[in-house]
């Protein structure tokens, strides 16, 4: 796909989301994924315990048998026992077009993540010295990574070995997918990844270890990659933020152009 050069409010828009779909996507590739096709539906299934790992990408409007497939995604899951997963619309299309077959079978419409985007033209030239940023290259690096972002991000350690088994095979020289682990005094505590799709640079799993916090290796961590997605020609990034987040970002030239709309559902009583 050619790299996106509009700078449009619409265009930026719709190139997070679509980022944001071809990441998602982009995990078929590992063999701790199942995944399949069809009726204009993507579904894929990880055993990382979180909805926006396990989830629903629709290419389309609703159909006639938009009731009956809604019903079939949540029958799917609810037999793999995954208690919360994602139902992305299409993106050029308007997301309450789903909500009739949706709602009534207990998703909730969240749009509360902002979705970011910025020229990289306008990027700062120069990465915190005060932390070394190494790429992950082998399984080795890729175990510190899965830690570090476990750790960074808040959830379970029992997360660390199910990334890992995801993430396999899927980092690496000439793919769409690149980790970053941030080192201080030669102890990783940041991680970041860098996904190039939908013709932009994609920002995700950025995560700071809590004993490394609010001395901006966050920042340093999202300018790395975008640094090197700007050498390679890109012109956009992109990313979807916490709201803690946001003026972070919004300090590296990020703007909010969007909301990632979507739909959750989980299991009674999660």
């Amino acid at each position: 796909m050619p790299l996106l050069t509009d700078l449009s409010p619409a265009s930026l828009a719709l190139a997070v989301r679509e980022n944001l779909n071809e990441i998602n996507r982009n995990l078929r590739h590992s063999a701790a994924t199942e995944s399949h096709e069809a009726g204009g539906l993507f579904v894929w299934r990880t055993h990382v315990e979180h909805a926006w790992y396990n989830g629903v990408i629709c290419t389309g409007s609703p159909g006639v048998d938009a009731a009956e497939a809604s019903r079939a995604a949540v029958e799917y899951f609810k037999a793999h026992g995954v208690a919360k997963f994602t139902w992305w619309p299409d993106p050029r299309r308007m997301s309450a077009e789903w909500s009739p077959h949706l709602l009534p079978l207990g998703f909730v419409f969240d749009r509360r993540t902002p979705g970011m985007a910025m020229d990289l033209a306008e990027l700062p030239d120069a990465v915190s010295a005060l932390l070394e940023i190494h790429r992950v290259l082998d399984p080795d690096s890729l175990r510190v990574w899965c830690d570090t972002f476990t750790e960074g991000y808040g959830a379970p350690a029992s997360w660390s070995a199910p990334l890992f088994e995801l993430y396999t095979g899927l980092h690496g020289h000439g793919r769409p997918l690149s980790a970053y682990i941030g080192y201080r005094d030669g102890k990783p505590v940041a991680a970041s990844s860098l996904f190039l799709g939908a013709g932009v640079a994609g920002i995700y799993d950025v995560a700071t270890l809590p004993s490394a916090r609010g001395r901006g290796f966050g920042s340093a961590m999202t300018l790395a990659p975008l640094l090197e997605a700007r050498m390679l020609g890109y012109r956009v990034g992109i990313l979807q933020a916490s709201p803690k987040g946001v003026p972070v970002y919004e300090r590296l030239g990020f703007r909010t152009v969007c909301a990632a709309e979507h739909f959750l559902w989980q299991a009674d009583g999660e």
